[in-house]
């Protein structure tokens, strides 16, 4: 009697997980384009085990170390990311009831699938990450003239990323370059929507910029500008007509010797001019709301233009030729110096506003801590 009741029991569960699959087919031939309980099919089979995402509050979800045969369902996804590039094996995704006009942002996709027909789906999708140019180039029409946001990440770290791929971006407002030969920048100037440029250990191999000078000044959006390690840059004036600007990042560069551009440049609040060869920092004298910067390894002699910055909050000055600190006691926000190893303790606490050296904690190694204000000391090179 009781194996008879336990076959009866067995037959049941079989018959309910039957009934969970056709209904589980049914929705993945769904083809209702708002609601999809589909997928996104990378090798048109069907997959062993399955992770289900469930309650992604933070709406961002990172697949990583991905086994084979793995089957990810995201049941609210308003930004999918894949981080890392070792994830081959992902052979499906699964949106539960998920409306795909939702989702903004997909990165990483490419790695996947070479087939991008699944993408038409995502009418509202603004934002792509970690691509390559070719899959970009690929694009249905309509997407390219949406796209907002780039990335070419380390991924495919030292291939070759042509501005030509994406020149039908039109309403393109931020590019991300990371570890790559870069080929005709000079097509940026097309591209008059934009507001951020970050170029990060970036070769460009075939403009001459000196050339392009008068050509690449059509930010007038412009408001971020990061070329850390870009040797090709010999002067900023492609900001020329960037009066927008907000954040400054020239770091690395090396052969940037003035930045006289900067003069007219009134909204400026981050500038990091740092490991360059930079004389003469007094055409910021207008940059008022500055709040950081970073003059690290340069030739500096006189700081006297941030009194102007009554907001300053961060400030970096290791390795200059800077004999006169004093114009530091106007600032009345400060928060965080980094200095070298050649201005002593004394030196500062004479210099700083009192509220800056009350309960004073002198380290001597590398920094000093006066009352909850920071001032860092680097180690000064032979």
């Amino acid at each position: 009697m009781k194996i008879r009741k336990i076959l009866i029991k067995n037959r049941i569960i079989i018959l309910f997980i039957l009934i969970f699959f056709i209904n589980c087919t049914k929705k993945i031939n769904n083809k209702n384009l708002e609601k999809r309980n589909s997928t996104v099919d990378l090798k048109e089979k069907y997959l062993n085990y399955g992770i289900d995402l469930e309650n992604v509050k933070d709406n961002l979800v990172i697949l990583k170390k991905i086994n084979n045969n793995y089957f990810i369902n995201f049941k609210d996804p308003i930004l999918v990311t894949c981080k890392y590039n070792n994830n081959n094996n992902i052979e499906k995704i699964f949106f539960e009831n998920v409306n795909l006009n939702e989702i903004y942002n997909i990165d990483c996709i490419s790695n996947y699938d070479k087939n991008k027909e699944y993408l038409k789906w995502f009418i509202n999708l603004k934002s792509m990450e970690n691509y390559e140019s070719k899959d970009l180039k690929n694009l249905p029409p309509k997407l390219k003239k949406q796209i907002e946001t780039i990335s070419i990440d380390e991924f495919y770290r030292g291939d070759t990323f042509d501005i030509n791929e994406i020149i039908e971006f039109k309403n393109l407002k931020n590019i991300t370059v990371v570890d790559k030969k870069l080929k005709n920048f000079n097509k940026m100037e097309n591209f008059l929507e934009i507001e951020e440029i970050n170029l990060d250990s970036v070769e460009i191999v075939d403009s001459d910029l000196s050339i392009f000078d008068n050509k690449l000044n059509n930010f007038t959006k412009l408001m971020k500008f990061k070329i850390f390690d870009v040797k090709e840059f010999k002067n900023i004036n492609i900001l020329n007509n960037s009066p927008n600007l907000k954040i400054l990042n020239i770091a690395g560069v090396e052969n940037i010797k003035n930045i006289d551009i900067l003069k007219n440049f009134k909204n400026l609040e981050e500038v990091d001019i740092s490991n360059n060869k930079i004389s003469d920092i007094s055409p910021l004298k207008n940059s008022k709301n500055i709040r950081i910067l970073s003059i690290s390894n340069n030739l500096v002699k006189d700081i006297e233009v941030i009194k102007n910055f009554k907001n300053l909050k961060e400030i970096y000055i290791p390795h200059n030729k800077i004999k006169d600190l004093t114009p530091l006691k106007s600032l009345e926000f400060l928060e965080y110096i980094l200095l070298d190893d050649k201005t002593s303790i004394t030196e500062i606490k004479k210099i700083l506003p009192k509220r800056l050296y009350k309960n004073a904690k002198i380290y001597t190694d590398d920094a000093a801590y006066l009352g909850l204000i920071e001032v860092s000391y680097e180690k000064g090179e032979n």
